[in-house]
């Protein structure tokens, strides 16, 4: 007889299943919208033409390349584009399910929790409203689930003092895992960085464990023995992806590029005067006016010019940007702490949709009352943390950081969290259950019962 637990969890995957597909066949028209470019530069590929900017057809590096190879790998693009895309969206969305419950599963959390975690990701609004959008948040989503999980494994390598094949492998796993997930959302590095700090401590604290154990060692040599090692694997590991990337950037644009030419324009974005003075100062919890931002990007492309700058010079552009809003910080230091304020805000915000009649106040009303208890197990999970003992929960905050910080400074709006989200629910669920007077075990159990 199958077991319970797996009879549910398989009940949550169909229901991940059917909820994508009913909002792929609700609105099929949003995979023809493509708001970032990545099915065009997909399409430039398919065609042989390279990553390059499906306007221009020149070489770019202004949008990760990831997603677009990963879109014209897919068998049957070049007939269905659409298509191809939709059933990429619902493979990916269906995988970041299985990986949440992995990733519960791998800080020893109950079936139950294990579970929960899953339906919540199946049933996330966000993931859910960017499952018919070819744009990286549900595939990013999938990729920090993986991340985590390859993180948890070596850091228990890593604790004991072992060493062995599966070690160095792990570790490996980890580190490429980060450099392919870079490829994507360029955050993945500083999230990489984190967790690199993070795994050399533990190294460094196993190693110092066993020299107590083992006073004949020498404790200095071993110690950076052991910070070296690790971080030479790591950091070799996230590099071998990036690094085809970084020698073409440097080969096309004589410049070295490991992310890509869009950070200039994205800290601008939300560092400007206009932004400033329209929303920041104004009203902080409206979208920006679109006119004031078509306004905002013609005059920044005339004042680059008047500069010699031309928009097609990528790598000059970028840095014009990036001058631009440092120069807005600069002059306006009080005001820059309340947009990174603001940013903060709309990063957590409870609802994207705009208030309005019908199923869009009704869908709005529900997402706003899903994050909220969501983000009340989050908070709890801060609060109560003595409640649980989850080996690894670093690994998880430390993520999660990686794009608290980065989203803190640049242009931010709700749907940047979507790619925590598997992170997010996990520890939301570890805060909810400390609330219990019996709690779950954290640890998976035996069910007897359902094995009769």
């Amino acid at each position: 007889m199958m077991n319970r637990h797996r009879l549910i969890f398989l009940s949550v995957v169909f229901i991940a299943t059917m909820v994508r597909v009913l909002a792929l066949l609700y609105r099929p028209g949003e995979l023809e919208t493509d708001p970032d470019g990545y099915v065009a530069h997909a399409q430039m590929i398919a065609q042989g033409a390279g990553f390059a900017n499906p306007h221009s057809g020149l070489p770019t590096a202004f949008r990760p390349p990831g997603l677009p190879y990963l879109i014209a790998w897919m068998p049957g693009f070049s007939v269905a584009p659409g298509r191809a895309v939709a059933v990429l969206q619902l493979t990916i969305g269906v995988l970041t399910v299985l990986l949440t419950r992995q990733l519960a599963e791998q800080l020893r959390l109950s079936q139950q929790l294990g579970n929960a975690a899953a339906l919540l990701i199946a049933l996330d609004p966000l993931l859910v409203r960017y499952t018919i959008l070819p744009m990286t948040e549900v595939l990013s989503a999938a990729l920090s689930a993986g991340i985590c999980l390859a993180s948890l494994r070596y850091h228990q390598f890593l604790s004991s003092a072992e060493n062995s094949r599966e070690k160095v492998l792990s570790g490996f796993l980890c580190g490429a895992l980060i450099g392919v997930a870079s490829l994507v959302r360029p955050v993945f590095l500083v999230c990489g960085l984190l967790l690199l700090s993070w795994h050399v401590l533990t190294a460094v604290r196993t190693s110092a464990d066993a020299f107590r154990k083992d006073t004949t060692r020498r404790r200095i040599p071993t110690l950076l023995r052991s910070a070296f090692g690790t971080g030479l694997l790591l950091g070799t590991s996230i590099l071998l992806p990036v690094t085809p990337w970084i020698i073409r950037n440097a080969i096309i644009f004589d410049s070295l590029i490991p992310s890509t030419t869009h950070g200039g324009y994205t800290l601008a974005l939300g560092n400007n005067v206009s932004y400033y003075r329209d929303v920041t100062l104004r009203d902080p919890g409206s979208p920006w006016n679109g006119t004031a931002l078509l306004e905002w990007q013609k005059s920044m492309i005339g004042k680059a010019a008047e500069d010699g700058i031309a928009q097609t010079n990528e790598v000059a552009f970028d840095r014009f940007m990036y001058q631009q809003a440092f120069e807005t910080i600069r002059l306006n230091p009080a005001t820059f702490v309340k947009a990174c304020l603001h940013r903060q805000l709309r990063f957590w915000g409870l609802t994207t949709a705009i208030p309005g009649r019908g199923l869009m106040l009704t869908i709005s009303r529900g997402t706003a009352a899903w994050y909220a208890v969501t983000w009340i197990g989050v908070g709890l999970s801060v609060l109560l943390f003595w409640r649980h003992s989850v080996p690894g929960r670093a690994c998880l905050w430390l993520v999660l950081s990686g794009f608290l910080v980065m989203h803190t400074f640049y242009w931010t709006d709700t749907r940047m969290r979507a790619p925590v989200m598997p992170i997010l629910s996990v520890l939301s669920l570890i805060g909810l259950n400390s609330l219990r007077p019996a709690n779950i075990p954290v640890t998976q159990t035996h069910d007897k019962e359902a094995d009769r």
